[in-house]
């Protein structure tokens, strides 16, 4: 396994947002966005919010087209469909094992939804492999096309035709 991989763990064990992170993540997202950002566990907002940090810094750096905002708006809410209740840290490291060293298996059994909240290898991989679309659909249902369009696309592979937002999400978040 990778350095990265060793410090995800430690970051995610360590989490924490400061004031003044919470004001950066309030400076992007309205209130009901907000909802969303919240619903996740307090390591995967530290993740997003690191993702937007980064990707602030990346955009900084990038061509004039890229839409600053729309990419920082997207970072904090590229994990969304990973919710409270679907897997925590144990449920990632198990993911992340399980999909490193029997990847068949961790697909095969992450392809159907049990619905069981954290409480089933198959939900927690389900949410490991998904949780793009899902969270795409959360903001579908909240009226945000641009967002979710690039949420759901956050772990594709690269295409001709990805957006430069898109792009560098996916630099920022392999970063984070």
């Amino acid at each position: 396994m990778s350095l990265q991989r060793y410090q995800q763990f430690f970051r995610a064990l360590t989490a924490n947002l400061s004031d003044k992170d919470q004001e950066f993540i309030k400076a992007f997202l309205t209130l009901s966005e907000q909802h969303l950002f919240y619903a996740m566990t307090l390591s995967d907002q530290y993740h997003a919010f690191r993702v937007a940090k980064t990707s602030e810094q990346l955009a900084a750096a990038a061509d004039s087209t890229v839409n600053n905002h729309l990419l920082i708006r997207c970072a904090l809410l590229h994990d969304i469909g990973r919710q409270k209740g679907d897997m925590g840290i144990a449920g990632k490291v198990f993911a992340v094992l399980i999909h490193i060293f029997s990847r068949g298996c961790a697909m095969k059994w992450g392809k159907y939804n049990p619905n069981l909240l954290g409480k089933d290898p198959r939900h927690i991989l389900y949410v490991y492999y998904h949780h793009p679309e899902i969270g795409a659909k959360f903001l579908r249902a909240a009226g945000l096309e641009a967002e979710a369009a690039i949420v759901a696309a956050h772990h594709r592979h690269t295409a001709p035709k990805d957006p430069p937002e898109l792009i560098l999400l996916r630099q920022a978040d392999n970063m984070n």
